[in-house]
């Protein structure tokens, strides 16, 4: 790797192990052209969807009541929803340095 690059990952055999909790609180996820579509901490995930017109559309789960992500309940939590979206946005700045 290039001195100074921001890297998109970690060492995570003892997780793997089961001999420490996950190193990180924050999990990014992107779809297979590429694009960063979600962003999830412990309780939230947030999905963005790209339609070929318009913005970006944001579904948002509490994965504590609803692991299947059935739910969508992103107009109940806006607040969430921009903080979820701007640690996204941050995320995505630091690894296109």
């Amino acid at each position: 790797m290039p001195a100074g690059r921001a890297i998109d990952g970690q060492d995570i055999r003892a997780f793997l192990e089961g001999k420490a909790p996950s190193p990180d609180e924050w999990f990014f996820y992107y779809n297979s052209g590429g694009r960063l579509e979600g962003v999830r901490d412990a309780r939230w995930k947030l999905h963005l969807q790209f339609p070929e017109k318009g913005e970006p559309v944001a579904e948002l789960f509490d994965l504590r009541v609803d692991p299947s992500e059935r739910w969508d309940v992103a107009a109940d939590h806006p607040d969430i929803v921009s903080r979820l979206s701007e640690r996204m946005q941050r995320f995505a700045a630091e690894v296109a340095k």
